[in-house]
């Protein structure tokens, strides 16, 4: 008889699993952002190379490959909530102030940087008064 009660509540009274919020599902762009991500101008024709070390600080070093071991610093902060996705940079010692959109997918990182007096772009594809990095993450044994 019990086994029919509890057999019975089961029915009338379903379990229902509450959602599982987007942040717990997905983690956040500043933790997907973390690391060293390596690459390049896009778009323009002109090649650079750099590395950017992205750390939970809001520091990014940044260093010009091959074989240079100086380290640029500058700071970032993102706006993952807007559209599109925006970083506020500060680069150098003078603090220069860059607007930019970004876009993470995966390992592929784009980031536009947008000139002083350029409206904001809807993307990150590379135009005039932007410049485009994309970059692509490292692993640790690289």
């Amino acid at each position: 008889m019990r086994r029919f009660a509890l057999l019975l509540m089961c029915v009338t009274f379903p379990v229902v699993a509450a959602p599982v919020p987007k942040a717990v599902k997905k983690k956040a762009d500043a933790q997907l952002i973390l690391g060293k991500w390596q690459g390049g101008l896009a778009g323009g024709g002109r090649s650079a190379s750099h590395v950017f070390r992205f750390g939970d600080d809001g520091k990014c070093g940044i260093t010009n490959t091959p074989g240079n071991s100086r380290e640029s610093g500058a700071e970032y902060e993102l706006h993952p909530d807007k559209s599109p996705r925006q970083m506020t940079w500060w680069n150098g010692p003078e603090r220069t102030e860059w607007r930019c959109v970004y876009d993470l997918d995966g390992d592929t990182l784009k980031v536009a940087f947008v000139h002083a007096g350029t409206d904001l772009p809807a993307d990150t594809s590379p135009r005039a008064g932007v410049t485009v990095y994309e970059l692509k993450r490292l692993t640790d044994d690289k």
